[in-house]
Order: C-alpha cells, then structure tokens, then sequence
C-alpha cells in the first residue's frame, strides 16, 4: 500500500498529535487515525524503523507505537534490541516494550541485559520490571552479582521488588540450585535420623517440659517451698500477724494525721506514705507464699492471704484518693475515714477467724 508524500506528511502530523499533552488535540488524531489511514500509518513507521539513517526518527517511530500499537509495531521493536547501531533507540525500544507488555519481547530484553550501554541496560531492568515474568529472575541475580555500579544495583532491587514482591532477590535460586539444595537437605535429615542416640535426645529435650511440669505439680520438689509442721506455722503466723497488727497501727495513724489533722493542707508526699504501706503488705503476702502450711491449715491459709490482699488494697485506696481531693477539691473526710475502717475490720474478722481456727488444733 503506497502513500503519496503529502498523504504521509499528514499521517506523520497525526501521529505527532497523538503526542500531545492536550487531550482534544490526541482525541482528535486518535478519532482520524482509523481504518485505512491508520494502516497507512503502520506502514510508515514500520518503514522508518527499517529504513531511515536518521536516529531521532526511529526513536519518534518507536514512542508512536506505544500509542498506536500493532503487533507488526513490537515485532520491529524488539528486532531494534538487537539490530539497531544507536544507543538511544535500543533505550528507547526496551521502555516501549515495558509498556507495550509483548511476551514475545522477554527473552530479546533478557539479552538486552548484556548491552555494552548503561543506559540500555537500565531501560531492560525497568522493562522486565513491568512484566512480572519469572524467567527475569535469575538474570537479574546474575546481573546483581556482576555489576558494581551502585545506581543498577538500586534499580534492579527497585524492578524486582515490584515485580516479585514476595521474593528476596539476593536469595532467589535456579531450579537446578533448588535440587541440589532439597537433596543435600534431605541426605542430611536421614543422617540425622539414622542416628539414634539424636533421636533419644530429641525425645528427652521434647518430654523435658512436660515431665517438668509433673514433677512440680507433686510433693517432689516441696523443697523449694518448705512444708512446715503445725508448730512452726503456728510460730511462723504469730511472727506475720504481729507484723499485720503493727503495719496497721502505723497506717491508722498516718491515715488520721493526712485525712483528719491536717486536711487542708494535704500535698503530693502524704499520699505516697499511704501507698507505701500497700508495698509493705504486698511483702507480708509474698512472705505467706514462702511456705507451704500443713494440709489441715491450707484453707485457713488462703484465708488469711485473702485478708492481707484487702489490707494492701485498702492502703493503695487511700493514697489514691489524694488524686480525688486535688481534682474535686471536695471531700467528706468522715466518711473517707469510715469507708477506710470498715475495709480493715473486714479483714481484721477474717483473721480472727482464721486464727482462732489455728490456735484451738492441738
């Protein structure tokens, strides 16, 4: 199919069109381009890649398949990879087939990775990028391997990433590397396992937990926590207790000296005495967990930690209450005080009891 040379000037006009950045302009050229004008088209620009000397040319050809593309058009691009002497074209054919996405063009770029110009090479790494085909990974490892200039490195690690995220370049491996690597890995696991005095340990290091567990859960190793007799847990809870009675003197009168005596004037320092004394009774209950009682006295125990809980609970509830005041700026210290009382002789009633229990067994 001829074109007179006014007819091609025109094509060559609409093509350029399509390269505006105003869209009428390359909706307009777009709509003229059609049926036998478009064909026309096609065929010139296949005739300026083939035929023309002048490399600017073949470069505007090669853009205008992007927008115009045709099967013809990629399979002269991808020839270009190979055949043409400039520079600027091959750059320009591999950022074209990026776009174009023509399968047929991986294996021509692959090699492109091998061009003597930087910036061919560059342009191939993008490309192979955008096609997301796993025969470019191995390339890609090979070429991370040979290189040495820092900008290719960031792009190939840049291209790959979005092509294979899921994929650590550095670590990729051939199929081949893959074999070698399960069959060393599987000659090694039947080395292992032939060797029964591994297997043994596995098992033992496997069960050591568990027989762990057994052994705690059993008087075994009561030694850790020492079991006492009647009588020296009768003596070791008048030694508690005496603490409790004296720990509780001295909060009342704190409690009394913040809240009641100097209420108006109450700062920062005095709730953190009252808080203090909840550190003192978390002691005492850590003291009760040092033992183990005998056996008729475990209830009561329990008992009587539940009771220094209410102790130490009761003091962090004092002191918290600073807070209240500063922010309330309002507070009926009787009833504060009240409250705080009838917290302690809660607990105080359930020491009594408990420890009535253990005064009366012989």
């Amino acid at each position: 199919m001829s074109t007179h040379p006014d007819e091609s000037e025109e094509i060559l006009i609409l093509i350029e069109k399509l390269k505006s950045p105003v869209g009428i302009i390359r909706d307009g050229a777009r709509k003229e381009l059609i049926g036998e004008k478009r064909e026309k088209a096609i065929n010139l620009l296949l005739k300026i890649l083939a035929e023309d000397k002048d490399e600017f040319k073949r470069e505007s050809a090669v853009e205008s398949f992007v927008l115009l593309p045709d099967e013809r058009g990629n399979k002269a691009i991808i020839e270009l990879l190979s055949s043409d002497p400039s520079t600027a074209v091959r750059e320009k054919a591999c950022g074209a087939l990026g776009h174009l996405k023509d399968s047929n063009a991986i294996e021509p770029l692959i090699k492109a990775l091998h061009d003597p110009e930087k910036k061919v090479i560059f342009k191939a790494v993008w490309s192979l990028g955008e096609f997301k085909d796993e025969r470019a990974i191995m390339p890609f490892k090979a070429l991370l391997e040979r290189t040495e200039d820092p900008e290719l490195k960031r792009q190939l690690k840049l291209s790959f990433s979005r092509a294979f995220p899921d994929i650590d370049l550095i670590f990729a491996k051939t199929a081949e590397e893959k074999k070698k690597l399960l069959s060393s890995n599987v000659s090694k696991l039947k080395g292992f396992i032939t060797n029964w005095k591994v297997l043994v340990v596995l098992i033992l290091l496997f069960s050591l937990p568990f027989l762990l567990k057994i052994l705690l859960e059993t008087r075994i190793f009561s030694f850790t926590k020492p079991q006492l007799t009647s009588q020296a847990y009768k003596e070791k809870m008048d030694s508690i207790i005496g603490k409790k009675n004296l720990y509780i003197k001295d909060f009342k009168t704190s409690l009394y000296r913040i809240y009641v005596k100097q209420a108006s004037a109450i700062n920062q320092g005095d709730n953190i005495e009252l808080l203090n004394y909840g550190k003192k009774f978390t002691l005492l209950k850590r003291e009760l967990e040092d033992f183990i009682p005998p056996d008729e006295y475990k209830e009561v125990h329990d008992k009587i930690k539940s009771a220094i809980d209410i102790y130490s609970e009761t003091c962090d509830y004092s002191g918290g209450i600073y807070m209240k005041i500063k922010v309330e700026q309002s507070l009926n210290y009787d009833e504060l005080i009240k409250d705080i009382d009838n917290r302690i002789k809660k607990a105080d009633t359930i020491i009594s009891d408990a420890m009535r229990i253990i005064k009366k067994a012989k």
